[in-house]
C-alpha cells in the first residue's frame, strides 16, 4: 500500500468503525496500479468489522462462460444458464438459498468483485438480481474495475444499473508520483542507490507499481538497467489489457524493431494490428494510462517479452502488414525491407514490390560491404518471387555468396541453371561455372548463347576473351580478338564496364602486351572501391595487379594491392589479391612475403572453396617454401587433394611448376623434368608457348637437365632465353648458362645477371647469383673478392629468408667472419636520409622503387646515392656494404 495513504483514509471514511451498508465502492485505476491489493485490504477490514465476505474474480478465460463469475460467489447454490427471458426464474432459487446461507439478510454482507470488467454478462445480471433481494442497509459491494475499461466490457452498464440500487462511491488509484517512486527505491535499495536510479526508474515505470516492482527486482541483482524481469512485467501488463491491447502491443513491438520505430501514427498501428482505428486508439490510451510504453517499444528485451506470447505465424503476418503499411506511407525502403526480412518464409501474396525492395536492399548491402545481409535479402526475395524471376534471383544470390563463401554459391547456381539462365545473367553463370571447374558447361552455355543470338555480341566476346585466358584448355578462343575491336565496338551500354575491363586486361596478358593497358590497369585499381556492385570488379583487380607486375612495375602493384587490402575486401576477393601479391613477391625473390601472403590466402578461403583456382596459391606457396628450405611444410601442402579440372587453366600450370621445383629440391630431377615438360605441352596445346608463362617451364627444364648432366641441352635452352630483353628472364638464363659454361667465362655472365636482378629488385635471385659469383671468383683465385661477394650473398640470403643458401654460405664464410662488422659501423658517416636510401639500394630496389617508398623523386635518390658512394669509397651500387640493410630497418 505504498503511497496509498489517501486511498486508505477514504476507505476508512466509507467503512467507518462499524458495518455500514447500502453502498458500492468502485476501486478504479489502470493496469498494474494495485487495484487487487486495495480490494484485499478492504475485504480484510470488512471481515474484521463482522461482514460476511463473498468474493469472485473475473478472468479472460471465463468471460465467455455464462455465470462462471457468479459461481465463485456461491459454489453450492450456483445458478444455471438459461435463455435471457427465463433468467429471472432461474435466478430465484439460487439467490434465496444464498441469502439464507449468509444469515437471511440480517447479517451484514460484503460482495468483493475483482476485475469486474472481465465478468460475463449473465453473472453481472445475477449480482444485480441478488442485490435487489437483499436489504440495502445490510449489503456492501466492493468492486475493482479497470479504467479505461477494455472494449466490449459489460461493466459500464452494470455500474449504471448498480447506482439505482446502492450509493456508488468511486475510489481512484493512480500511478505513483516521482516522490513515491523514490520512496519505494529507498526502502528497497537504500538512499544512495535510490538517488542514482530514481530518474531512470520513473521514466521506465511511469509510476506503475507493477513495473516498478519488477525494476526493483532487476536493480536488486546489482544491475543498473532494466532486464528480463522488467520486460516480463511489461508483457504481463499488456496481457492484462485484453485481446485488443495485446494485438496493439504486438504491433508496437514489431514496429519498434525498425530504425523508424517511433515515427508511426495511431492509424498505422491500427492497420498493422488489424483492428479498428477507434479500438487501437483506446488500446493506446490504456497502455499510456498504465505507464506501459504507448509508442513502439525501443527496448529489445521488452519487444522480445511481448512477442514471445505471439504465435510465430501471427508475428510474421504483423511484419508483413507493417511492410505494406510502410510502403504505402512512403517510408524508407530500408524500413520496408526490415519487416519483410523479419517475416522470413511467410509470403505476401501478389506483392512484387516486396521482391523489388529486397533486390534493391541487396544491391545496397553489396555496396556497403555487407554480403551476408545481401544474401539474406535475396533468399527471402526467393520466397516472395513471382513466376519467371526465380533464375535471375538465384544467380544474384550465387554471385553474392561467392564473395564470402564460394561453396555456398553452388545450390543457387544449380537452381538458376535448372530454371534456365537468361542472357542478362549469362555472364555471372559462366564466371561461376569456370571457377567451380565446370568448364564444359560454361563452354556449352557460351555456345548456346552465341547460337541463339539472344546475348549482345560484345558481351559474348568479352566472356570468351576472359574465359580463354582463365581456362585456355577448356574455353575456346574468341572468334574476334578483343584487341582487334575498336573502342566503339568494345564499349557498349549493354556491357558491364568491369567485364569490359576484364576482357581488355586479359587480352593484353594473353598476347604478352601488358604495357599497352598499363594506364587502364591503374584506373581499375584506383576506382576499385566503386566496383562493389559487380563481381567482375574483383576479377579486374586481380588482372590489373598482374598487368602492372608484368609491365615492370611490381613495386607499384604490391603497393596498390596492400592499399586495397587495407581498405577492406570481401573474403574471396581478399584471398585472390593475396595470391596475386604472393606471386609478385615470389617473382621478386621476396620468399618470406610470398609464404606469408599465400598462407594467409589459404587460411581465409579453405582449399575446397577455391575451385580450379586452388593451383595458384598452392603452387606459389610450395615454390616459396622450397626456396626457404621448408621442404617438410611444402610436402604437407602437396598432399592436398586438388580437382582434376585444374589442369585446364593457368592455376593448374602454376601448381605443376611449384611441384616440379619441390621435386628438384628433393633430389628427383627426372620427375621435375616430367612436370616442366608437361607444362610446356599444356602451353603448346593452348597456343601460348610464347607467352610469359613459357619462361618458367623452360628455365625449369634447363635447370633439371643441368642436374641430370644434359649440359648441352641445358645450354641450348638458356641461350634461347638469354636473347630476351626482360631483365629477370635474361638474368635467370645467364645463371643457367654460366653453370653450363667453362669457369673462366662465368664471371662476366654472372656480373650481368646480378645487374639485371638489381634493376628488377629480385633479392633471392641476387643472393643465388652472388653465391655463384663468389665461387667463380674463387676459381679465378680472386680470394678477397670471393670472400666479400660471399658475405654480400649471405646478407641477401638472410634478408630473403633463403635458408638453404644461408646455411651453405655460413659454412663457407664462417660465422665469425660473417658477423665481423657491427651493425651501423659502416654507415656512421651517413645522414639518416642517406642510410635509408642506401639500405633500400642494398636490398635491391631500383631508384624509382626507392623514391616511391620514401616519397622522393628518382633524381633525389640518385643524388643521395652519389654522396653515399663518395663517403664510403665505392663506385657502384653492388659495392655497398651489406650491413646497410640493418640501417634502413632502424631508421624507419
Amino acid at each position: 500500500m505504498l503511497g496509498r495513504d489517501v486511498v486508505d483514509r477514504r476507505i476508512g471514511e466509507l467503512l467507518g468503525g462499524e458495518p455500514c451498508g447500502g453502498c458500492a465502492i468502485l476501486v478504479e485505476g489502470p493496469i498494474g496500479v494495485g487495484r487487487t491489493t486495495v480490494l484485499r485490504a478492504i475485504a480484510e477490514r470488512g471481515a474484521a468489522l463482522g461482514y460476511t465476505v463473498l468474493s469472485a474474480t473475473g478472468s479472460r478465460a471465463e468471460r465467455t462462460v455464462p455465470l462462471g463469475f457468479a459461481r465463485q460467489l456461491a459454489p453450492r447454490w450456483s445458478p444455471n444458464a438459461a435463455r435471457p427471458d427465463d433468467r429471472a426464474l432461474g435466478f430465484e432459487t439460487p439467490a434465496a438459498n444464498l441469502i439464507d446461507e449468509v444469515g437471511g439478510g440480517d447479517a451484514p454482507l460484503m460482495l468483493v468483485l475483482d476485475d469486474l470488467q472481465l465478468a460475463d454478462l449473465e453473472s453481472l445480471e445475477f449480482v444485480l438480481f441478488l442485490l435487489r433481494r437483499l436489504p440495502a442497509g445490510r449489503v456492501l459491494l466492493v468492486a475493482a474495475v479497470q479504467s479505461p475499461a477494455p472494449a466490449a466490457a459489460e461493466s459500464a452498464a452494470f455500474v449504471a444499473e448498480l447506482s439505482r440500487t446502492l450509493r456508488v462511491e468511486r475510489v481512484r488509484i493512480d500511478r505513483l508520483s516521482p516522490g513515491e517512486v523514490r520512496e519505494y527505491l529507498t526502502a528497497r535499495l537504500g538512499a544512495e542507490r535510490a538517488e542514482e536510479l530514481a530518474e531512470r526508474a520513473v521514466a521506465l515505470s511511469g509510476g506503475s507499481p507493477l513495473l516498478l516492482d519488477a525494476l526493483g527486482e532487476d536493480y536488486a541483482q546489482g544491475t543498473d538497467r532494466a532486464s528480463e524481469g522488467y520486460a516480463r512485467a511489461v508483457a504481463g501488463g499488456v496481457h492484462r489489457g485484453g485481446p485488443v491491447v495485446t494485438e496493439v502491443a504486438a504491433a508496437l513491438a514489431v514496429l519498434g524493431e525498425t530504425a523508424a520505430g517511433s515515427a508511426w501514427s495511431a492509424v498505422d498501428v491500427a492497420r498493422v494490428a488489424g483492428v479498428a482505428r477507434e479500438a487501437a486508439a483506446a488500446a493506446l490510451r490504456t497502455l499510456a494510462a498504465a505507464g506501459l510504453p504507448a509508442a513502439p517499444f525501443p527496448d529489445a528485451a521488452v519487444r522480445t517479452a511481448v512477442l514471445d506470447r505471439v504465435d510465430p505465424a501471427r508475428r510474421a503476418d504483423l511484419h508483413l502488414a507493417a511492410a505494406r503499411v510502410a510502403r504505402e506511407a512512403g517510408r524508407a525502403p530500408t524500413v520496408v525491407v526490415e519487416h519483410v526480412l523479419a517475416a522470413g518464409d511467410r509470403c505476401l501474396p501478389e506483392a512484387p514490390w516486396a521482391v523489388d525492395a529486397l533486390v534493391e536492399a541487396a544491391d545496397r548491402a553489396v555496396l556497403d560491404d555487407e554480403p551476408e545481409q545481401a544474401a539474406r535479402c535475396l533468399q527471402v526475395a526467393g520466397h516472395h518471387c513471382p513466376a519467371g524471376r526465380e533464375a535471375a534471383l538465384a544467380i544474384r544470390l550465387a554471385a553474392v555468396l561467392w564473395r564470402v563463401r564460394p561453396l555456398a554459391s553452388l545450390p543457387p547456381l544449380e537452381e538458376a541453371l535448372h530454371r534456365g539462365v537468361t542472357h542478362d545473367d549469362a555472364a555471372e553463370a559462366v564466371r561461376q561455372l569456370v571457377w567451380h571447374g565446370r568448364t564444359a558447361e560454361a563452354t556449352a552455355l557460351l555456345a548456346d548463347l552465341g547460337r541463339r543470338g539472344d546475348i549482345d555480341g560484345h558481351v559474348l566476346s568479352a566472356l570468351e576473351t576472359w574465359g580463354h585466358h582463365r581456362a585456355p584448355g577448356a574455353i575456346p578462343a574468341p572468334h574476334q580478338p578483343w584487341a582487334g575491336r575498336t573502342r566503339e565496338d568494345r564499349v557498349r551500354p549493354e556491357t558491364d564496364p568491369w567485364l569490359q575491363s576484364v576482357a581488355l586486361l586479359a587480352d593484353a596478358l594473353e598476347h604478352g602486351t601488358p604495357g599497352r593497358v598499363e594506364a587502364h590497369a591503374e584506373i581499375v585499381l584506383r576506382d576499385a572501391r566503386h566496383g562493389r556492385g559487380s563481381t567482375w570488379s574483383e576479377e579486374a583487380i586481380v588482372l590489373a595487379l598482374e598487368v602492372l607486375a608484368r609491365a615492370g612495375r611490381a613495386a607499384d602493384a604490391v603497393a596498390r594491392g596492400e592499399q586495397l587490402l587495407d581498405k577492406g575486401q570481401q573474403t574471396t576477393g581478399r584471398a585472390r589479391i593475396m595470391v596475386g601479391l604472393a606471386s609478385i613477391a615470389l617473382e621478386r625473390g621476396d620468399l618470406a612475403a610470398a609464404v606469408r601472403w599465400a598462407t594467409e590466402a589459404l587460411q581465409i578461403l579453405p582449399v575446397p572453396a577455391w575451385g580450379i583456382e586452388i593451383g595458384a596459391p598452392l603452387g606459389v606457396l610450395v615454390d616459396a617454401l622450397v626456396g626457404t628450405g621448408s621442404l617438410d611444410v611444402a610436402a604437407q601442402w602437396l598432399v592436398t587433394t586438388v580437382p582434376a579440372a585444374m589442369d585446364v587453366g593457368l592455376a593448374g600450370l602454376r601448381y605443376r611448376q611449384g611441384r616440379a621445383r619441390f621435386r628438384m629440391a628433393t633430389g628427383h630431377p627426372a620427375a621435375a623434368l616430367a612436370d616442366f615438360t608437361e607444362c610446356g605441352a599444356m602451353l603448346a596445346r593452348w597456343g601460348r608457348d610464347v607467352a610469359d608463362e613459357a619462361v618458367a617451364w623452360r628455365l625449369g627444364t634447363a635447370t633439371a637437365r643441368l642436374q641430370l648432366g644434359e649440359v648441352a641441352e641445358a645450354r641450348r635452352i638458356a641461350q634461347e632465353l638469354a636473347s630476351t630483353r626482360k631483365p629477370r628472364t635474361r638474368a635467370s638464363a645467364l645463371r643457367v648458362l654460366a653453370a653450363a659454361t667453362a669457369p673462366d667465362r662465368r664471371i662476366g655472365m654472372l656480373t650481368e645477371a646480378l645487374e639485371l636482378l638489381e634493376s628488377a629488385g629480385d633479392i633471392a635471385g641476387q643472393a643465388f647469383v652472388l653465391s655463384d659469383l663468389s665461387e667463380a671468383y674463387r676459381a679465378a683465385e680472386e680470394i678477397r673478392t670471393a670472400r666479400l661477394t660471399s658475405r654480400r650473398a649471405l646478407h641477401l640470403a638472410r634478408v630473403a629468408h633463403v635458408t638453404p643458401l644461408v646455411r651453405e654460405l655460413e659454412h663457407a664464410v664462417g660465422s665469425e667472419q660473417a658477423d665481423a662488422d657491427a651493425p651501423g659501423a659502416v654507415a656512421a658517416t651517413l645522414s639518416e636520409s642517406e642510410r635509408r636510401v642506401a639500405g633500400l639500394a642494398v636490398r635491391g630496389y631500383s631508384n624509382r622503387e626507392i623514391g616511391a617508398r620514401l616519397f622522393i623523386t628518382p633524381s633525389t635518390v640518385e643524388q643521395h646515392l652519389t654522396r653515399v658512394y663518395r663517403k664510403l669509397g665505392v663506385r657502384r651500387r653492388r659495392d655497398l656494404p651489406p650491413d646497410l640493410w640493418a640501417e634502413v630497418s632502424r631508421a624507419s
